[in-house]
This record gives structure tokens, C-alpha cells and sequence, in this order.
């Protein structure tokens, strides 16, 4: 190196490095890769499928969405990568890095989409099956729906809603459970 790429006075050695500007951009065009990528994986996914199995939605036409097989692709995926075993504690220690993730930028549809992952993934980690998950969800949603809630517009909106608890919910109709009436030959039978 010659002298003239110190700065005079300090011996310290004139480094080039890319303006802040640069590194700024560098680091959004990162960023707008795996976006990209992602929007490129569903787009072909929604392409691929066959018309027949394509229905209307708010940006277009987008493929059914098959629930238990994606519950039986994300337990399999998650096994494989992260190990068999319920794991309870760093399912539970990741969601709260979400949920603070969620904080710092509410509107970022993938934080929530993180915690609906890793609520799925320590689902299956205790024992749910797809078809008991997805059974767990829609009777969750039915037994929220009989409930009285409070009026919403009575409520702060930085505390949350909870329903009444004095009052007992009417009886809801539970969803029909794959499987629910189905007793090996012999058993349950009636003359």
C-alpha cells in the first residue's frame, strides 16, 4: 500500500465501502429476493393446480386449500428439521419472539402467519392429529360463536375482548367430526 491511501495525520488506511445509500438498497433488494421467491412458489403452486380446483378470491383465482394436507406436510417438514418430541418449551419461547416481532410491526402478515405455524407445529408436537386439529379449530370457533361477548365499541382497544362469563352461552351446534360416528362392528351396534 502506498502512503497515499492513509488518512493523513493517523496512519489509519483509506478503506473503500459502499455508501450507506448502497448498503440500504443492497439490503432491500435482499429482502425483495425472498419475496420474490415466495410470491414465485405460490404463484406456480396456484398455476399448477387444475382449473377445476381453483376458486374465487379477493386477489383472483387461488387453489383450494386442502387444510389436513397441509397439516400432515408442515408436521412432516417441522419433524425433519427440527426433530421429533413435543419441544413444548422453544415452541412457546418462539412465539413469544413473534408476538414481539408482531409488536414492533403489526401489519406484517407473515409475523401472524409465523405464529399460526408454530401454533400448528406445538399442536402436533402433544399428540393432535390433522383431522383432530382441524376438528379442534372449528369446534373452538363454533363454542366462540355461542358466546355473548361485550360490546366491542365499549371496549378499550388496547385490552382484549373477553367473553361474559356470568352468563351461560347458549348450546352451539358442534361441527360434525371426521369420524365421530364411526364404532368397529360389534360395538355400539343396536338391534
Amino acid at each position: 500500500m502506498t502512503d497515499d491511501t492513509r488518512e493523513p495525520g493517523t496512519g489509519w488506511r483509506r478503506v473503500p465501502v459502499e455508501p450507506l445509500a448502497e448498503q440500504t438498497d443492497l439490503a432491500a433488494r435482499r429482502h425483495a429476493v425472498s419475496r420474490s421467491l415466495a410470491a414465485n412458489i405460490y404463484r406456480d403452486m396456484v398455476t399448477s393446480a387444475p382449473a377445476s380446483s381453483r376458486t374465487p378470491s379477493a386477489g383472483g383465482f387461488a387453489p383450494a386449500f386442502d387444510f389436513l394436507a397441509y397439516l400432515a406436510r408442515e408436521r412432516e417438514w417441522s419433524e425433519r428439521v427440527f426433530g421429533p418430541g413435543e419441544r413444548t418449551a422453544s415452541v412457546v419461547e418462539h412465539i413469544r419472539r413473534e408476538l414481539a416481532e408482531i409488536e414492533a410491526e403489526p401489519t406484517d402478515v407473515e409475523e401472524w402467519v409465523d405464529v399460526i405455524i408454530l401454533a400448528i407445529d406445538g399442536a402436533w408436537r402433544v399428540g393432535a392429529t390433522p383431522t383432530v386439529l382441524a376438528d379442534a379449530i372449528l369446534a373452538k370457533q363454533a363454542k366462540n360463536e355461542a358466546r355473548q361477548w361485550p360490546d366491542w365499541r365499549t371496549i378499550d382497544i388496547t385490552k382484549p375482548i373477553e367473553h361474559m362469563r356470568d352468563t351461560a352461552p347458549p348450546a352451539a351446534e358442534q361441527p360434525a367430526r371426521a369420524g365421530a360416528n364411526l364404532s368397529p362392528p360389534g360395538e355400539g351396534d343396536s338391534p
